[in-house]
């Protein structure tokens, strides 16, 4: 269990605004005391999980994800020292951070706490999309937030957008990207824009008031990411990630590699890939409130990380995948990377053996399939088609 489990993620809820795309776990209606209270339940359940914890448990990477992480500075060193024991010499620590609270007394805070990564949330340069999105900042406070946060984090700054706005034209994203390759970036995630159920967009968008980007732009679109990113030095490797030179993001790829990770939060999921077959999921409540007002169990008696789960199941909603779901997941995940298939995993899993039918015999001779190493990889430019190449390779594993 001790070497399953990689990377911490602690979920922090607040903000100061609400995006009408964001359906992440958040709230912007709260006082300083609920702020105090949720800290002090992630500290007490951040021990609960460290505690039964093997001494040897290392974790790669932490993310401290929102909501708006950047509302916070001290907050977070009573975290980050609870775990300490357990966090790689070389442990990526990442803080994900809104522009407008990127001050330089927030910055040294963070580089003092050990925070070694930070992403910010940059979503657009374009007046009107960053309206549409009710994003708070500017275009030009966008900017000048990343290069006052490059002071402090040249090596490892990262920054999110979005593209495939209603009526966008690529003449926009070309005007966002220039932007973005002009910047001290090592790391740029590029997401087209969804529509989720429980969003304000996505309820306009199922009462006829949106109309998405059609599908051919948003292709067109992708392409030209892929192409211009790759000339400017950015290395193409998840399906809406790109990076400089060794410094993908170690947190996500944990994701992406089936490895397994806790998460600690009101909404946050964790994963223990040893606990049952297959694996483990977890999410806690996604009620920030009840999250926060929740007193912890005696646990004295508990011993076995894979317990904690079934012991703390008033705030818990647990999942354990079946061998189909499982194999779905990480296909689906897995396709869309530089780090492929790795088909033994799959057969020590779930007892499932890839025996490719006649409807992969061209795509893994002639492309754009390939085994090197009993790894499956696909194709960059086919990585925007994995829902595809997952109805072709589910029939393969017998």
């Amino acid at each position: 269990m001790a070497a399953d489990v990689e990377a911490l993620y602690l979920h922090i809820p607040f903000c100061a605004a609400l995006c009408h795309y964001c359906d992440f776990a958040k709230t912007a209606n709260y006082r300083d005391e609920l702020v105090a209270s949720y800290f002090q339940r992630l500290h007490e359940h951040l021990a609960l999980w460290c505690a039964h914890l093997p001494r040897t448990a290392s974790f790669a990477s932490v993310y401290l994800g929102g909501g708006t992480p950047s509302l916070f500075s001290t907050q977070f060193a009573p975290l980050l020292a609870l775990c300490a024991e357990h966090l790689a010499p070389d442990c990526e620590i990442t803080l994900e951070a809104n522009p407008q609270d990127i001050t330089r007394e927030n910055l040294t805070c963070w580089r003092t706490l050990g925070i070694n990564r930070l992403s910010l949330g940059v979503q657009t340069f374009n007046p009107q999309h960053l309206h549409f999105l009710r994003r708070t900042h500017t275009g030009p406070q966008a900017r000048d937030a990343v290069l006052l946060a490059a002071e402090f984090f040249a090596d490892n700054l990262s920054a999110d957008l979005i593209y495939g706005f209603p009526q966008q034209c690529q003449t926009e994203l070309a005007a966002d990207l220039d932007t973005v390759v002009a910047l001290p970036l090592a790391h740029v995630s590029f997401y087209n824009l969804t529509y989720e159920s429980g969003t304000p967009i996505g309820r306009a968008q199922q009462r006829g008031k949106l109309t998405p980007l059609a599908a051919e732009i948003e292709t067109q679109m992708y392409t030209f990411l892929c192409t211009e990113l790759a000339a400017h030095g950015f290395e193409h490797y998840e399906i809406s990630n790109w990076a400089k030179a060794d410094k993908r993001s170690r947190h996500n790829s944990t994701y992406w590699r089936d490895a397994g990770y806790l998460g600690i939060g009101a909404g946050a999921h964790g994963y223990l890939p040893a606990a049952a077959g297959v694996g483990l999921r977890y999410s806690y409540t996604r009620n920030e409130r009840t999250f926060s007002r929740h007193a912890l169990p005696e646990v004295a008696e508990m011993q076995a990380l894979t317990q904690l789960p079934r012991l703390l199941d008033t705030l818990l909603t647990i999942d354990r995948r079946a061998g189909d779901a499982w194999l779905l997941e990480y296909l689906a995940s897995s396709l869309r990377t530089v780090y492929g298939v790795d088909l033994q995993r799959i057969a020590t899993k779930s007892g499932k053996a890839f025996v490719p039918t006649a409807m992969l015999d061209a795509p893994l001779h002639e492309g754009p399939l390939r085994r090197h190493n009993n790894v499956l990889y696909l194709a960059r430019q086919e990585w925007w088609r994995e829902n595809f190449w997952l109805r072709q390779l589910l029939p393969a594993f017998a």
